[in-house]
C-alpha cells in the first residue's frame, strides 16, 4: 500500500512539473498567434479591419494554440477592464486583479505566476501589459471612427484609456 501512494505522489509531481514547464509555452504561442495575426492585420488593413479581427478571429487562434498542444489544456485571459463580455474574470483570479490593476510593466513583483486551486488544480497566470500597437484600441485617445465601432461591437467596453505599459489583463493556463 506504501508503494502505491508513493508512486502516485511520484506520479503527480512529475505531472505539475510537466505542466509547470508547459504551460508558459502555452501562454506564448496564444500571444504570438494573436499579436503576430494583429499586427499583420493592422498593417495591411487598418485598425478598423483588426477590430473585426479580433471580434471574429481570436477563437479560431485559440483553437490552433489549442491542436498545438494535444487539446491539454483550458485557457483564456481576462481583466479588470473588460471588453467582451466572455472574458469576465473568474472569482479565483479578482484578487489578482486587484493587485496588478494599478502595476506597471517596469514595476517588481509583476512576474508569472501559479495559482492553486481549493480542488488542488494548478492555473499559470501571465499578467500581459499595453504595447504601443493596443493603443489604437485601449487607448486614452482612440479616434471617434474606431470608438463607434467597438462600441458596435462591446457596447459596455471597459477596455479603454490605458497607456503603454500599464497592467492588460492575465493570460491564464489550466489543465483539463
Amino acid at each position: 500500500m506504501k508503494f502505491l501512494i508513493l508512486l502516485f505522489l511520484l506520479t503527480q509531481m512529475a505531472l505539475a512539473q510537466d505542466f509547470k514547464q508547459e504551460a508558459p509555452k502555452v501562454a506564448e504561442s496564444l500571444k504570438k498567434n494573436l499579436m503576430g495575426n494583429l499586427q499583420r492585420e493592422l498593417k495591411e488593413n487598418g485598425t478598423l479591419k483588426a477590430i473585426d479581427f479580433c471580434h471574429t478571429e481570436v477563437t479560431k487562434l485559440g483553437s490552433k494554440t489549442n491542436q498545438e498542444f494535444k487539446g491539454k489544456y483550458q485557457f483564456g485571459r481576462t481583466s479588470h477592464k473588460i471588453r467582451n463580455s466572455k472574458n469576465e474574470p473568474q472569482d479565483w483570479i479578482l484578487p489578482y486583479l486587484e493587485k496588478f490593476q494599478n502595476k506597471k510593466q517596469t514595476d517588481e513583483g509583476t512576474a508569472s505566476f501559479y495559482h492553486k486551486t481549493k480542488q488542488g488544480e494548478l492555473i499559470y497566470v501571465e499578467p500581459l501589459w499595453t504595447a504601443p500597437m493596443c493603443l489604437q484600441c485601449h487607448g486614452d485617445n482612440i479616434s471617434k471612427n474606431v470608438k463607434t465601432e467597438l462600441l458596435k461591437r462591446y457596447p459596455t467596453d471597459k477596455a479603454q484609456n490605458f497607456k503603454v505599459g500599464d497592467f492588460r489583463g492575465f493570460i491564464w493556463v489550466k489543465e483539463k
